[in-house]
């Protein structure tokens, strides 16, 4: 079985482990957003979905964000 472990936002990162081994680990993939004013930095999805489909994976698990 293939998991796959999301930690959401801007310096988050994924592993994709089995029961045994890590298969891949990388951070978040960010890129500016060039139509925001400010130019703020966003996940880079497009990059995210090329990574994450290059595996074929049984389960996601992501991390449950909340406001400290």
């Amino acid at each position: 079985m293939i998991i796959c472990g999301i930690d959401p936002g801007l310096s988050g990162g994924v592993a994709i482990i089995t029961q045994r081994k890590i298969l891949h680990g990388f951070r978040m993939p960010v890129m500016v957003d060039l139509m925001s004013r400010k130019k703020k930095e966003v996940v880079n999805i497009n990059k995210l979905a090329v990574e994450l489909a290059a595996v074929e994976i049984d389960m996601t698990v992501v991390e449950r964000v909340h406001a400290m």
